[in-house]
């Protein structure tokens, strides 16, 4: 078993508001082995994006358990959480949100390098753009001089680049049209098979799920509920 996730709840303020905001995920997801693919979807606001972060590790809820390969993620501490940061990696729905404007292209993917003290991989780097059809040239570019289907394509880059076995795609191509949306799936589904990286593909698209995912969950009312992908 990859990954599980049992009766998560974690509640937090709103931004702005004199509220907070309980997301609860009760019930249990499961990845269960390298490449595999799982969706899960709910409407808008059912905190799909917060159980995401939960599960990278990013955010820590206030009860229930994750567990990555037989250990809870609470159990990770110095450097094997570290290591976990590289094992489990995250593509966010806006691209221009995960990217320095002050930085050109080059410089934001060698960061995860820095961060884990490894000497940057160009030979990695200029074949997962290859793979995402960017030209080598687009690492002295800065952000704001690629469109949102190349920026996005770059983050996909950038978490792959340190070989993860979990990759979280929260909604990655929702934002930009469908014919770039389409390409960008086509190129993901054959970078993260290549490597056989399991993944949690969040979105709200029944159909973008049965074609990329080999189960799949809906976050309903707080609870996990197991969907059957019926395939035509």
């Amino acid at each position: 078993m990859l990954l599980t996730a049992a009766d998560i709840s974690m509640t937090y303020p709103v931004p702005g508001k004199a509220r907070k905001k309980t997301v609860q995920a009760l019930g249990r997801l499961e990845i269960v082995q390298q490449g595999q693919g799982v969706g899960l979807m709910g409407d808008s606001g059912a905190g799909k994006t917060t159980l995401g972060l939960i599960l990278a590790g990013l955010l820590k809820p206030d009860s229930g358990q994750i567990v990555f390969k037989g250990k809870a993620l609470s159990e990770y501490k110095g450097k094997q959480w570290k290591e976990l940061r590289k094992r489990i990696q995250v593509v966010f729905q806006h691209p221009e949100t995960a990217f320095d404007p002050r930085w050109k292209i080059g410089k934001s993917l060698e960061e995860p390098y820095r961060i884990h003290h490894q000497p940057m991989d160009l030979i990695t780097i200029e074949s997962l753009l290859e793979e995402m059809e960017l030209p080598a040239g687009i690492l002295f570019r800065y952000p704001s001089q690629l469109s949102g289907g190349e920026l996005q394509r770059v983050a996909i880059a950038r978490a792959l680049c340190l070989n993860p076995e979990l990759v979280i795609l929260d909604e990655p191509t929702s934002m930009l049209d469908p014919l770039t949306q389409a390409r960008i799936m086509g190129l993901l589904r054959q970078s993260l098979g290549k490597r056989n990286i399991a993944y949690l593909y969040i979105s709200h698209n029944i159909h973008l799920v049965k074609a990329f995912c080999n189960g799949a969950y809906a976050l309903d009312g707080g609870r996990l509920i197991p969907l059957k992908l019926e395939r035509s």
